[in-house]
């Protein structure tokens, strides 16, 4: 266990921190892993990721392809503070400034794990996932901490092993879109005409697969989703009811169509256009499921139907992590036949994302 240094303090935590757990790895490393505090186990032997939480970080490395050896790793707040609770931002931001702003600079690659790291690279509210670009080119790529998956949320354990491959592509020179937060998700199609759709097919790769999800409600489809697994071009098709018109927003018409509207930038056949593109589009090219036996099902009710079915990512993440049950229960609801299950948390007073 190591001492903190006399620069300590000054710092909010300073009476109640204990240990002082530095960055470790190449300094020149092009990636740098950036979580949030040392725990028991970290504290004890003075290196960063290595308790529970770093053994299943650790897993999702090897399941991603990334050489921990390689990567610089260290917390936003060096010391272990009280019950492994989270720094707080007065903490944190005191030791990014006395003792690791320099930490920050010289990498291709920063993967902050967990919310209070996360806040010190996005510019609003960080959302795992996302892909954000700093003035000096770095990119930032947030991550989930272990620590909330080891409280059982099972669930969201595969995104974060996706997101990772996604660190492992821009390594190795691949030039991802990066997400904006003052504009909507670039290349984001949400109420297409049929003109974008075809714009949007041109501009995947040759043959890339597409993740589909539909979202419905009461059984009714109210959203059919597509994504290049390598593009992450995202293009949607919504629908108002069964086999009716999609959701539009129109300030003249509120998205009727009816009268003819001026204000109105997709003509009335519009919708049968890009019902047609959709069908033909399923029915030629490789698609992975969000969701197989839900979507696929979904889709086939009202007329659709996959004809070049390449995945499940639900039955990939459960192969990957058996050990998730909260997953393998989602599974077995989908597969079952029991539907509204979405429909009964909302009612139940539950959420779900």
């Amino acid at each position: 266990m190591k001492a903190k240094p006399s620069s300590c303090t000054g710092c909010p935590a300073h009476t109640i921190g204990r240990s002082f757990v530095g960055f470790v790895g190449p300094t020149d490393a092009p990636l740098l892993f950036i979580a949030q505090g040392p725990g028991e186990t970290e504290a004890e032997l003075g290196i960063p990721l290595i308790g529970d939480s770093g053994k299943l970080f650790d897993k999702w490395l090897d399941l991603a392809g990334i050489d921990r050896q390689k990567a610089r790793v260290g917390n936003v707040a060096l010391c272990h503070l009280p019950e492994n609770r989270p720094p707080k931002r007065a903490e944190s931001r005191f030791c990014r400034a006395v003792h690791w702003a320099g930490e920050v600079t010289g990498h291709r690659v920063i993967v902050p794990i967990g919310t209070p790291a996360m806040e010190h690279f996005y510019p609003r509210r960080p959302t795992p996932g996302h892909i954000h670009q700093l003035e000096d080119g770095t990119y930032v790529v947030g991550l989930l901490h272990p620590a909330y998956i080891l409280r059982g949320n099972w669930g969201v354990e595969g995104a974060q092993v996706q997101t990772l491959r996604r660190v492992a592509r821009i390594l190795a020179g691949w030039k991802p879109p990066v997400y904006d937060f003052t504009q909507p998700t670039p290349g984001a199609l949400l109420f297409p005409t049929l003109d974008q759709l075809r714009a949007w097919e041109a501009a995947l790769e040759p043959d890339e697969p597409v993740v589909v999800d539909v979202e419905n409600a009461g059984w009714v489809i109210r959203l059919v989703g597509l994504c290049g697994v390598r593009t992450l071009r995202y293009v949607g098709v919504h629908f108002r009811e069964q086999g009716g018109r999609p959701w539009r927003h129109c300030p003249g018409c509120g998205g009727s169509g009816r009268p003819v509207c001026p204000d109105c930038a997709y003509p009335p056949d519009n919708f049968e256009a890009v019902v047609e593109w959709l069908y033909d589009f399923l029915q030629t090219h490789p698609i992975v499921c969000h969701n197989g036996f839900h979507d696929i099902e979904m889709l086939e009710e009202v007329g659709f139907s996959v004809g070049r079915y390449a995945g499940d990512t639900i039955l990939q993440m459960h192969c990957a992590f058996p050990e998730g049950r909260k997953r393998l229960e989602h599974v077995s609801m989908v597969t079952s036949g029991v539907t509204g299950w979405k429909s009964l948390l909302k009612e139940g007073g539950g959420h779900w994302k």
